[in-house]
Parts: structure tokens; sequence; C-alpha cells
């Protein structure tokens, strides 16, 4: 765990630069810990398309955030968790992870 993300007990209670810790299978940094990703879906108690791709509900008033921040424990850190939060709200371990492709 301490190899691949930022988490209660190795950030020192804060966000850290993405690309301090080692990329997972497909050379992404930090996508568990450091901070909590929105994401473009609505949220819907269930998922359409099962555990591969799924898609959110097509409407709503709270939109998916996943993983975990950097002050919650290892096992609240994998991409797989999904909270609900509206749109507006704010935090300071809420972000969004941005992914390129280097020239």
């Amino acid at each position: 765990m301490n190899e691949l993300s930022w988490w209660k007990y190795n950030s020192g209670n804060t966000t850290h630069p993405v690309g301090e810790k080692v990329p997972n299978a497909w050379g992404l940094y930090d996508m568990h810990g450091n901070v909590r990703e929105w994401a473009l879906n609505w949220y819907g108690a269930a998922l359409v398309g099962g555990a591969v791709d799924p898609e959110g509900a097509e409407l709503g008033t709270r939109r998916v955030v996943r993983g975990g921040g950097y002050d919650v424990d290892s096992d609240g850190c994998s991409s797989t968790i999904r909270y609900n939060d509206p749109p507006i709200y704010t935090a300071h371990n809420l972000g969004l992870r941005l992914v390129m492709t280097l020239p």
C-alpha cells in the first residue's frame, strides 16, 4: 500500500504531487489515495453494465466520487469505492485526476 498511494498513515495529513509513488499496471500514478476523485457519472443505487466499465444513472442530483483521500484508512483508498455528493460540494481531499499521453 505504501508504494502505491498516500493514505492516512503515510501522507502526513496532506496531499502530495503526482508521481511520487510507483505507477499501476497501466502506467497511471496516484489512482489510489491522495484525493478522492469526481467522476462524470450521476450516482444511482444500481450500476448499469455490471462491474466492468459500469455506466451511472442517466440523471440525478448527486455525482459519483471514487476512491479515498490522504486522510482515510488503506481499505478506503480503492478506486472501486463509490461515494456520492452534490455537484457543488467541495472538500480538502476531493479533486480529479487528469490523464495524458506524453509525446
